[in-house]
């Protein structure tokens, strides 16, 4: 039996009442080893829970081949393009946005700042009548709102 997709979530208790959630959904190919997408997945949790995330996710090693490859040739702008478009995308769940949200309104100290930067980002004044889309923007607004 071949798996056509893996979805992972953890959560992480951060006490006083709160916790911390992730989840990430892996579509898997029929070259991709299910094992290998399971376990960089859940290494990929792990560090995201420990807010110890790298700016990229590393691959799972592969097997060792003793063929000697080929020198590396140059990449085109159409093979990058479609390489990026390839890329798992990570899903973003309602609890991350909305505690990504919180940590952004304690350092605007206001949640009428908040407010604003969601309708002015997304054109939609609640979390509830948002979409994957809007929030993978408000996620990077966010991201760079808090390393300011």
């Amino acid at each position: 039996m071949h798996f056509t997709e893996i979805r992972v979530m953890k959560r992480k208790n951060l006490g006083n009442y709160e916790h911390k959630e992730v989840g990430v959904t892996l579509a898997l190919g029929e070259k991709d080893c299910e094992n290998n997408a399971y376990l960089r997945a859940d290494k990929f949790l792990d560090q995201a829970l420990s807010d110890n995330m790298p700016s990229t996710v590393e691959e799972a090693p592969a097997e060792k081949k003793e063929e000697k490859k080929a020198p590396a040739k140059k990449k085109t702008a159409k093979k990058a393009a479609k390489k990026k478009e390839e890329a798992p995308v990570v899903e973003i769940t309602f609890d991350d946005i909305q505690s990504k949200m919180r940590e952004v309104a304690k350092f605007y100290k206001s949640a009428e700042k908040v407010k604003a930067l969601m309708s002015e980002i997304t054109g939609k004044a609640s979390l509830k009548d948002m979409d994957q889309e809007d929030f993978q923007k408000l996620m990077k607004k966010a991201e760079e709102v808090l390393s300011e």
